[in-house]
């Protein structure tokens, strides 16, 4: 499908602020879709289950705050 996926915070900075532009207007919210499936591939890598849930966790918290930065500059108007 050529759908691409991820949580990194450039990403999800690019992404939003894209969304922007397209919308012509701040979107209310912005959520994070599926960040499991960072999860989901580290499995398949074969890491042990607990290095990816802190791999994951960390990402998640990268990745929020990058939210809140773009809500803090009103890229995002209300929240995520």
């Amino acid at each position: 499908s050529g759908a691409r996926h991820s949580i990194h915070p450039e990403y999800v900075d690019a992404e939003v602020r894209a969304s922007r532009q397209r919308l012509g207007t701040p979107p209310d919210f912005v959520l994070l879709h599926n960040p499991e499936y960072f999860l989901s591939a580290q499995l398949q890598r074969r890491v042990p289950i607990a290095e990816a849930w802190d791999e994951m966790y960390e990402r998640l918290i990268s990745a929020f705050s990058t939210l809140e930065t773009l809500v803090d500059e009103g890229v995002i108007a209300s929240g995520y």
